[in-house]
């Protein structure tokens, strides 16, 4: 329902009734303003909790939760819920039963969404009972567990000053979602009402020209709500830990849940294995201008173990050492960037370094006077990816 009176006000008149220093009709007058219209109400309790993890489990249709009723987009929402109802029951040409969307990683994204939203502690029990309707298991511990990865995003009352209303003006469900799904936190890869992938919940709906449509969530959240990373960390970054969560039938949610370093999260193995690659890579590169200088001997006569003998075997020789020198300050900064700070910026400026080895090289061999450019970008790429990662070790340290 629309905003009344303020839910701080509220909670206000009710102790000053409580401390008999209002009377019956004040407490009236302020509950009628606070409860005024259709719709649930305004502060975050489990009703509108309920409405929060039937979206982050895709079991409303995308940015559908906290429309307020009575307005033209509710009213198109509730039409286009109808018409996508009817086409996925088994009458419909998109069967999709109920028992094929809630799963494990369903499940996952639920208690998630619900840390992350400081939601009604009643879902404890809601989510557990769910679960067991599916034939999962999940217990106190796995709410445990995920809290310790899990950041609050949102302050919203009881938790802050903001209502729902609040909430949803500032950026709402698309963009907790899409910075959940973008931290790692949220499992995309699930089934819901409007199809394959939870991407597609990081919109908001709109009246476009033709009728009802999506478009992408804002992609600054309002002032009231903030990314507040939690204090604990257990020694990484939260954001790398919480999608390796997943279970098979009948095992307990939580079974892989554990602290950082058990295992290999699934951020790991989707972004940090582009990172290896790069890594992997440049060493090649490495071993491919180290054949090249054992070809070098025999081309110009250079026996080993002698390292000069001829100008064309010596520049080979030199750039081979070289690699080795760089890739010694390389593999670990590359590594630690890519953890700490971000594999998709590791991987590009990684790119970059081996790019600038490939010029060195060519600049090297035809002219060692000319090889300022590939040398100074080999440097100044590592340079960042040491920076970086001693930056991001240290901002993580602090928040633990």
């Amino acid at each position: 329902m629309p905003s009344g009176v303020a839910n701080q006000d509220k909670a206000r008149i009710r102790k000053l009734h409580a401390e008999g220093k209002v009377g019956r009709a004040q407490l009236l007058e302020s509950e009628c303003g606070s409860y005024h219209s259709a719709g649930t109400c305004t502060f975050y309790g489990t009703a509108n909790s309920n409405q929060m993890l039937m979206e982050v489990m895709g079991l409303h249709l995308p940015g559908g939760a906290f429309v307020p009723p009575n307005t033209p987009l509710r009213d198109a929402l509730t039409a286009a819920a109808t018409k996508r109802a009817a086409r996925i029951t088994a009458l419909g040409n998109e069967y999709l039963p109920l028992s094929q969307v809630v799963d494990e990683r369903c499940l996952v994204n639920a208690i998630v969404g619900l840390h992350a939203t400081g939601g009604s502690t009643n879902h404890t029990l809601h989510i557990v009972a769910i679960a067991q309707a599916a034939g999962l298991i999940v217990n106190r511990d796995d709410f445990s567990d995920l809290s310790d990865v899990v950041p609050l995003l949102a302050r919203i009352y009881p938790n802050g000053g903001a209502d729902v209303n609040h909430f949803h003006a500032a950026g709402g469900m698309g963009f907790l979602i899409r910075e959940l799904l973008g931290a790692g936190l949220l499992h995309e890869d699930v089934l819901t009402v409007s199809g394959k992938g939870l991407a597609a919940y990081a919109q908001e709906p709109f009246f476009s020209p033709d009728g009802l449509a999506w478009r992408d969530a804002p992609a600054v959240s309002g002032a009231r709500v903030r990314r507040i990373w939690p204090r604990r960390t257990r020694g990484r970054r939260q954001a790398t830990d919480v999608r390796r969560v997943g279970v098979t039938r009948r095992r307990r949610i939580g079974d892989n849940a554990r602290p950082a370093g058990h295992g290999l999260p699934e951020v790991w193995r989707r972004g940090m294995v582009w990172v290896s690659a790069v890594i992997l890579l440049a060493v090649l590169q490495y071993v491919v201008i180290g054949l090249i200088v054992g070809r070098a001997r025999v081309w110009y006569g250079v026996a080993a173990p002698a390292c000069t003998g001829h100008p064309k075997f010596e520049r080979w020789f030199r750039v081979h050492q070289n690699s080795l020198e760089m890739l010694i300050a390389f593999i670990p900064a590359m590594w630690l960037f890519g953890w700490w700070v971000s594999p998709t910026w590791g991987v590009a400026v990684g790119l970059v370094f081996v790019a600038a080895r490939i010029i060195y090289t060519v600049q090297y061999v035809a002219e060692p006077r000319t090889r300022q450019f590939g040398a100074g970008l080999s440097f100044l790429t590592v340079l960042v990816l040491v920076i970086g990662g001693i930056v991001g070790l240290v901002r993580i340290a602090l928040t633990s």
